[in-house]
This record gives C-alpha cells, structure tokens and sequence, in this order.
C-alpha cells in the first residue's frame, strides 16, 4: 500500500499556486478575482484594486476559481447542485457532512413518496394468501438492481439480505469447503469478508491474504502475503489437505472500491480468474481447480456500480443505504445463476421451502430467488428501493461519478499542497490521488473513487491523532469517520503498521472504536472524507478552512506543549500554594450540579449523590446534553439534611424528592420522570445507580480541573472570565494555585488529612466544553485532554464517612 500521494504531477504550478493560498487562506484582506487560464492549468492571479474578500466573499472568490478549473464543467449536474441542496437536503444547514462511505444520505422527497405510498396503500405479508402490494414491487425492486449492474435476470440471481455483511456471510456459510479448498482474498478487504474465512478454515481449507500485481507477460499474479494458521484452534489447519485427488473448488475476495482509501480494482481479474489464465503462487491455475469470484460492491455502488455484463463475478454483495440513503437494514446478494449451484445452504426459513415435514428429515426448497430469502422480507423497506432508484436515474450514475470526482480531485489537491510554515507536509494521503503510476500494482489499482483517507502532521513530523481531528470538527458541525474503518488490511498497509505491531497495540489496550489513536509514534487508523452525489463545493471548502485554522502551523510555536501528558505546559509561574477552592456535585447527568459549601462526603464511588441518577427515553437509551440541550437548563440541588434533591427549572414549579432509599426511591423516579417529561417534551424516564457504588459518569472518577490551566487557556486574565470557563469543565474538584497543567504530572492527591485519591488517567473533551476552549486546548496541546480523573478505588484511602472540605490544602506526589 505505498499509494501515499507524493503530489508530483506534471503541472507543478498548480501545487505553487495552492500552496501560497494554503498559507494565505485565513489572512483578512484577501483580493479576488478569477484566474485566467491556459487550456489544462492555471495561469497567474490578478488582483484588482479595491476589491476585499473575507469570509464568504473569500470562498466565492475560490467556487469561482473551482469552477472555471478543467474539473468545474464535471460538477454540479449542469448548474442544478445549489436548488438541489435547498429543495432536498435542506436539513444539512450547518451540517458539513462528509461520511457518504458509511451511510449516504436520503433525499427529503424521496422520503416523503416512500411514506406517501404508504400513507394510501395497504400492505399485509407477502405470504399470505390475501397479500396486497408486495410480491410486484419485490420484482421491480430486483429488476432496478440488476439493471444498475447492466445485468438482468437471465443470468443472475438478486437475493434480498438485510445488507452486504449478510450477503458476504450467506456465501461464506453456503459454499462447499473442503481440504482441497482455499481461499484467497486481498489484505483490502472489508472485516466482513475477513470474516468468511472462519468458514473455511473450520472445515481445513487454506485462507490467506494475497497481494495481487501485473506480470510481465500482462497476466495477474497473486501471491500470498504470508500463511494463516490457527495454532491455538484445535482442529484447524493444513494436516488434512491435499490428501487426494479430485477437483478443488476455491474463492477469491476483493472490494471493488476500498471501503478504507477508495482505491479502485481492476475487474478484469473476474474473468482472468474464471478463465484461470491467472497465476497463483507463480503457477498457472490447473485444469482441476475452479475458482469463484466474490466481489464486495458496497463502497463502489455508491457512484461506479461494476458493469456484471463486462465482468461477471459469481457473487456480488451491496447495501442498499450505501446507495441512496434509505431504507437501511436492506441488502442484496447477486449470484451468477451458472455459479449457483455450487453454493450448498443448510438452514431453511418460513417461504423458502416447497414442502416441509415436522416427523421426518423430509424438505424440497423452494427456486430460484425464493429459497435463498429466509423469512418475511422487510417488505415495506422493499416499497422503498423504487423511490430510491427513483433518485439516483435523475442524475444517472455517470453524472454523480463525474460529479463527486470533482470535489475529491481538488480537495486532495488542495490537502495535498498545505504546507506549515517551515515548508513541511500537513497531511499524509492515501490512495491512488496521483496518476499515472509505473508499479506493477498499478495494473490492479486503476482508479479512486470519492474517497480521502489521511492523518495529519505537524510541523515536526509527528502526528494529530484522529481523534482530535473528529473532535474539533465535530464543534464545527463537520462529520467525518475515523479509526481503520473496518478494514484492517488496508489500514495497516497504508500505515506500515506490521501484524506483530497491530497485536502489541492491542495487548497494550487499544481496540477498535478508542481513543489510542497514536501508539509508538505512528497512528493506528486514519480520518477519512467522502462525497456523495449531493456534495457541494461548499463542503469541501468548508472542510479545507477547518484543516488550515486548526492543523496549519503559520509561524514557529513559542514554548508550547506539544505533549499534552506530563510535561504540561509551564507558561506561567506557579500562583502559590495549592487549595480546593471548590467542591461541585452533579446529581443527574448533564443536567446542572450545586456548589458545596463546607464539607461533602467521598466514597470509593465518588462524591456522594454524583451523577447517581440519568434521564433515559422510552428505550432505556440515556440523554445527554449532546441529544437534548434542554437538560443544561434543569438545575439541581440537595437540602441542608442531605435528604431532599430539588429540581428547577425554567417554567416548572421546582419539585422536591425524598432521596432516602427504599420504597421512597422508586417514587422519586417516578415523580422525577414525570416532570423531566413534562419540561423536557419527551416521555422520559429517571434511572438510578446503586446507593453502595457506581455512578453514570462517562469515563469515571472524580474530575480535578485546575484554575491556573484554565486561565492558560484563555486570551485574558480575567477572573470572572475565568471562573466562568472552569464550570465549562463541569469539575468536582476545583483547584487553585499552583502551575497550570502541573496536576497532569501527579498520581495522587490529598486534600486535608482525610481524603487521599489516586489518578485514574486524564481526562478527554469534546465539544461541549464550547468551541473556543476546544480551539484553544488544540492550539496549547497535544491532545484534547484536560482536568484529571481521581478515584479512590485506585489504592487510595478515607477515613470512615470521610468527607472533603472547601478550601482544604492540597498535596501531591
């Protein structure tokens, strides 16, 4: 995977060009004014007198430019982008959404003709005598599939699934593996075809991940990167293989779009493959091994489906949602009906079978697609797909390829030529960005869909981890995905982590979906943007403005932290001693807290009454500020007697609740939910932790936050200001004096005499702390941590009914 754009086309002076703008981009006072250009590139910019842009002035001046570019003419479906956005998605205001390789979006009309449908039709199951709808719209909906493959019924199956992963699993659990078998597939490849060679390594088939290259004679080879073996799976292996003769029936896997990068294959492997002119293991495939192809079109259906009729692979797997947005739960698994029966299925459901006796292993299944579709299918998401294929033959498939290409070609060119200002690289990209490639994987690699998977650098080479980039763009409303996607193969490759390092990580605690998102000095996932066919320009430039305000070093830093752990920033002077200056509880999460005056009591599960209780919907699922900001407004506070929560809010008659346990506990809930209900304009419900332990806090402990690193963050020294922003925190323990980020460093802390606790780790922020502070922690840090977890379950000790008190000294070691 050595795809790393290394940005060296043929016209240079447009990487100068998008270079000086890079370092220009946020400098007020910018002069617009559209390039004039030579046929194939750029000329020199002319600036007219008088004329400032900033702001959004700015960004026309760059649509301008973008669109009078040798992409421009490919964007936009003929000037109708703009009426399109408002009409359709008019719910992305203030949304720069930019995940299409997860979950592409519905258009607002197509979701009302799917409701409308269902608002004046009746629809019963499918399997029953008297059904209405259905079994018309089922064909239709199988017809638009095979029709977007250029494909029809004569030659495939279209088998509706509950998504791709299914799909991939059915041939996985249906195809006849044996000693003889192998299976191969690329190390670009989804966890869900990963997945598959469970199956074939239980019943002693050879699995391993291949690479695939041109060979001089023009054929692919393909090469196992390395034996798999299972050494701790009694059973499995290779002793049992190749003990006869006889025909070897094997599978050979790959995307044809890497969910991760958005490489594109070469789908002529297909029918090298099936006409076995390839080479595997340096050998022409024999006349007795038959090989099938299963090919993952997830990713390229959202705007390259593969034509079946130039490259017929055995079994296709896609999603429907990766397409156009709904319905989800909804897939399909093509099978190339002279492939069929090869697969041998096991387990039947309800309408797959002719006939069926209870007494007796006696069945007959059902043909063609019927027998494989187990089960009621979600027949009502089926009225959906026509409505969605609907939306999709508006633009057509080569207007949106055309379309998205645009806007991944510039932005990548525009990431590719950002440079700090001591010239070196901001960000690292993968893919086949640059053409025109002369490696042996370029015969494989042909091409880049509307996919930009990178990591960020600073100017001294290190890296941003990922997940502060996903954190500081989701404050500016921009989602995005980040981690290996799902797709280790690639994400390792790219990365050059080795299997040995992917394994270390592990033990050392990572896993997938964490925030370990540098481990060693190298990133262990990458961001990843993508376009869909309703992307606009704005979007992009959007996203291109956020990397140059927060990740584009303009000038030399001045003693900043660049650590973010233990070596914290030491800016300022230590103030003098160190005292608890506050003591703050949050009885329900994400609702307001109280301040302690004297003295409250600490336990092993925290501050008394701390985040003890959560408002949860109808579900169970609990609301946070980040679902309902409403909650911010709901105060709370607790009696002189420590017996009684009292709850305000704006409008509301305050309400107070007996908080002894017992059967006062379960009224409380009770009383409780009723008014969040009531306030909140949602039914919802009040949960309750255990009185001996355990509270609802995301990440545990008590939160130190320390006066002096939060005036550290700010521009002004100002008091109020600064005691303002420290609530931002929502600490428990507010500290005073001291140097700023000095309590990073510690790993146990006593106030008093009384109560000693123990560091549990920093403590991770995200958006809610407010925009400014977030930009402000990004600039004087590392990472985006601030505030210390202390917990008293770590080894540290309390007196019995011990109990904390404003304004206690604080000590350290």
């Amino acid at each position: 995977m050595d795809g790393v754009l290394a940005g060296k086309g043929g016209e240079w002076w447009v990487e100068v060009v998008a270079t000086v703008r890079s370092w220009l981009g946020l400098v007020a006072g910018w002069k617009g004014a559209a390039m004039e250009r030579g046929k194939g590139g750029r000329g020199v910019a002319s600036w007219p007198e008088g004329e400032e842009e900033e702001g959004l002035e700015a960004s026309s001046w760059r649509k301008r430019e973008f669109l009078e570019g040798r992409r421009g003419e490919a964007y936009g479906y003929g000037g109708e982008i703009d009426a399109m956005r408002a009409a359709e998605f008019s719910r992305l205001k203030g949304t720069v959404y930019l995940d299409h390789a997860g979950a592409t979006l519905y258009s607002e009309v197509q979701l009302r003709k799917c409701l409308g449908k269902l608002e004046r039709s009746v629809f019963s199951n499918p399997h029953s005598g008297s059904s209405k709808g259905g079994g018309g719209s089922f064909e239709a909906a199988r017809a638009a599939t095979l029709s977007m493959f250029n494909t029809t019924g004569e030659d495939y199956y279209c088998v509706f699934t509950s998504g791709a992963t299914a799909s991939l699993k059915l041939v996985g659990e249906s195809f006849p593996w044996s000693a003889q078998s192998s299976f191969l597939y690329t190390k670009d490849n989804h966890n869900s075809v990963l997945g598959v060679r469970n199956y074939a390594l239980d019943q002693e088939s050879e699995a391993a991940a291949v690479s695939v290259s041109a060979g001089s004679d023009g054929r692919f080879d393909i090469d196992a990167l390395g034996p798999l073996s299972r050494p701790s799976s009694p059973g499995r292996g290779r002793s049992k293989r190749r003990g006869g003769g006889g025909k070897s029936v094997n599978l050979f896997a790959f995307p044809a779009e890497s969910n991760f990068s958005g490489v594109r294959y070469n789908l002529d492997v297909v029918n090298e493959l099936r006409g076995r002119r390839c080479r595997i293991g340096g050998r022409t495939i024999g006349g007795g091994q038959e090989w099938f192809v299963l090919l993952d079109a997830a990713k390229a259906c959202c705007t390259s489906p593969p034509d079946l009729s130039k490259y017929p692979a055995d079994f296709v797997a896609i999603s429907f949602y990766k397409i156009f947005g709904y319905p989800s739960g909804l897939g399909a698994l093509l099978i190339r009906k002279d492939s069929a029966k090869v697969l041998q299925r096991k387990y039947y459901g309800g309408g797959t079978v002719k006939v069926s006796v209870a007494e007796e292993d006696y069945f007959r299944r059902r043909d063609e697609e019927d027998g494989w579709e187990d089960g009621t299918l979600p027949f009502l998401s089926l009225e959906a797909v026509h409505e969605g294929f609907e939306q999709i033959r508006k633009l057509s498939f080569q207007k949106i390829e055309d379309h998205t290409s645009a806007l991944t070609e510039y932005t990548a060119r525009e990431m590719d030529a950002m440079r700090h200002c001591n010239g070196e690289r901001v960000c690292e990209i993968y893919g086949r960005h640059t053409p025109g490639s002369k490696d042996t994987k370029a015969a494989f690699e042909v091409g880049q869909g509307p996919v930009i998977a990178f990591n960020l650098m600073r100017s001294d080479s290190s890296y941003v981890g990922y997940k502060k980039v996903e954190t500081l763009g989701e404050a500016r409303g921009i989602v995005l995905r980040t981690g290996c996607h799902c797709n280790p193969g690639a994400c390792s490759g790219f990365l050059g982590l080795t299997p040995e390092e992917t394994r270390l990580n592990f033990e050392s605690g990572h896993s997938c979906w964490d925030d370990k998102d540098v481990m060693n000095g190298k990133p262990t996932g990458a961001v990843r943007i993508s376009f869909g066919y309703m992307s606009t320009f704005e979007d992009a430039d959007s996203f291109l403005e956020f990397l140059r305000g927060c990740f584009l070093e303009r000038q030399e830093p001045l003693s900043r932290d660049l650590t973010g752990g233990a070596n914290g920033t030491t800016t300022s002077t230590t103030t003098g001693e160190l005292a608890l200056s506050g003591i703050f509880v949050y009885p329900i999460k994400s609702c307001q807290g109280f301040r302690v005056r004297g003295s409250w009591p600490v336990s092993e599960s925290g501050l008394f009454l701390d985040r003890r209780w959560a408002i949860a919907d109808e579900s169970g699922a609990i609301l946070t500020q980040k679902k309902v900001r409403e909650m911010t407004q709901v105060s709370t506070d607790v009696d002189a007697s420590r017996t009684e929560l009292v709850l305000d809010a704006p409008g509301m008659v305050p309400l107070k609740v007996s908080i002894v346990g017992g059967a006062d506990s379960s009224a409380l809930r009770e009383r409780a939910g009723s008014w969040l209900s009531s306030f909140l304009g949602r039914k919802c419900r009040l949960l309750e932790t255990s009185c001996d332990g355990g509270n609802f806090s995301n990440q545990g402990g008590c939160l130190l936050v320390s006066e002096e690193s939060v005036r550290n963050l700010l521009p002004d020294d100002d008091q109020e200001a600064v005691s303002k922003a420290c609530m931002r925190f929502r600490p428990n323990f507010l500290v005073k004096g001291g140097a700023p980020f000095q309590e990073e460093s510690w790993t146990r802390v006593s106030f008093g005499k009384a109560v000693g606790l123990e560091k549990v780790r920093e403590c991770g922020r995200c958006g809610m702390i407010g925009r400014d502070l977030l930009d402000s922690l990004n600039k004087k840090r590392k990472n985006l941590n601030f505030g210390v977890l202390l917990s008293l379950s770590g080894g540290g000790a309390a007196a019995p009914q011990a109990e904390v008190a404003e304004g206690s000294s604080v000590t350290f070691s």
